[in-house]
């Protein structure tokens, strides 16, 4: 039998231009085999949800579990 923890720590990035987002997913590779018009496209919807919400916040969800026998006198 273990005891297990888990820590959860809420992390975010608040994104107020396209252009900085739109180079570094460029520089990533993902966007490797887009052609200009989609390109073009995704710098579109990125601009205009950024228009509409005023923000784009990507979120990431990291945590720690951390396991550990009992202590033989606790088990108990």
């Amino acid at each position: 039998m273990f005891l297990t923890d888990f820590y959860n720590k809420d992390d975010s990035l608040d994104i107020t231009e396209v252009q900085p987002l739109l180079d570094f997913i460029k520089s990533s590779g993902l966007l490797a085999e887009f052609n200009n018009r989609e390109l073009k496209t995704m710098e579109n919807f990125l601009a205009n949800k950024l228009r509409k919400e005023g923000i784009l916040k990507v979120t990431k969800n990291t945590g720690m579990f951390i396991a550990r026998q009992p202590i033989a006198s606790l088990a108990k």
